[in-house]
């Protein structure tokens, strides 16, 4: 149904398949036959919808507070297209400011913010909003968000039932739509690889809940495949490693890198002992997971396999930023990508 981009350039049928996709935008979508209501604006792809925006103008005196309103008030979740999972997205867009939720639920819909920063900045050549439109959803952009970002993640919600007098677990589905910060970390990191190569340390800090375990497992998926043009044929890193500061290892960062896998046996957890973290490493796989604690066991491998080349995901990093295990990893000739 659809061709993505191939990330070199060894298979020129795959590129012109790609180049066959076709893009398509509809306003004013009259999505039911129940009611005459119709949405601003829906994407599609080769005639599969992607998403729907409802536009507002602060000088008709509406904001994007009357679009969130528009959804959960007048736009049914149970109509065939408004069903969860149907579409990746719905967006509230006025001059200012973009919230976006991946589901609609009635009163019920959680809309998150969508700006660049807590207020976006000034635009001397528009609306405040043209990222939207100008890096998000531009063609290339969203065909890569589909095919690398957007995840359905399955998780476990816990509460409290009075009833049966326990803690009780139920199954969750949330889809993922990454938030323009997630975006924009991972896609400025690869242009960064890109441009400098191998041998380099970058730091990316965060705020609590801001979704750093994504921004993770987003960034160790795409440098596995990471070329520094599309017609070099040989990736920039043989194995991309990430290091979790836990003595055992942290299980949601660990889910999260595991769902986002799209080939079977690309993430590997370390979860016995070193030698089996020396084998994943003179294998080369693409990813390994590992601990702090076996951080001495990466250092030594790493420095006997000159012909390899390595980029080191380390989560937590200001809990050991001054420790040995720090200095001794800043000598290595490696790619250090800090969270």
């Amino acid at each position: 149904m659809v061709y993505f981009e191939p990330n070199s350039g060894l298979n020129l049928e795959h590129r012109e398949l790609y180049l066959k996709n076709r893009r398509s935008l509809i306003r004013q979508l009259k999505y039911s036959l129940k009611n005459e209501n119709s949405i601003d604006m829906a994407l599609f792809l080769n005639g599969i919808p992607l998403l729907t925006m409802e536009l507002k103008n602060q000088l008709t005196g509406q904001d994007f507070r009357n679009s969130e309103a528009q959804y959960r008030r007048d736009r049914d979740p149970k109509e065939p297209l408004l069903r969860f999972k149907q579409l990746l997205a719905h967006f509230c867009v006025d001059n200012d400011v973009v919230t976006m939720t991946t589901r609609l639920m009635g009163d019920d819909t959680k809309f998150l913010p969508y700006n660049k920063g807590i207020a976006n900045p000034p635009n001397p050549n528009g609306y405040r909003t043209h990222y939207l439109w100008e890096e998000i959803l531009a063609p290339d952009s969203l065909l890569n968000i589909i095919e690398n970002y957007v995840h359905l993640s399955r998780e476990v919600d816990k509460s409290w039932d009075p009833y049966k007098g326990k803690v009780v677990e139920k199954p969750k589905e949330l889809l993922i739509f990454p938030r323009y910060h997630q975006l924009d970390c991972v896609r400025k990191i690869r242009d960064q690889v890109r441009v400098e190569g191998t041998g380099h340390h970058y730091l990316i800090q965060h705020t609590t809940g801001s979704g750093k375990s994504y921004e993770i497992g987003w960034l160790s998926h795409l440098l596995t495949s990471l070329y520094r043009s599309k017609d070099e044929t040989h990736r920039i890193f043989d194995t991309i490693i990430v290091v979790t500061d836990r003595k055992v290892l942290d299980k949601q960062l660990q889910n999260t890198i595991t769902q986002l896998e799209q080939t079977k046996g690309v993430v590997n957890s370390v979860d016995k002992d070193s030698h089996q973290l020396q084998e994943f490493l003179e294998q080369s796989k693409d990813i390994i997971i590992s601990t702090i604690q076996k951080f001495p066991k990466i250092s030594e491998t790493i420095s006997q396999l000159k012909s390899k080349t390595f980029g080191v995901i380390i989560d937590e990093v200001h809990s050991w930023f001054f420790s040995d295990k720090w200095y001794r990893l800043q000598k290595e000739d490696g790619t250090v990508f800090n969270l």
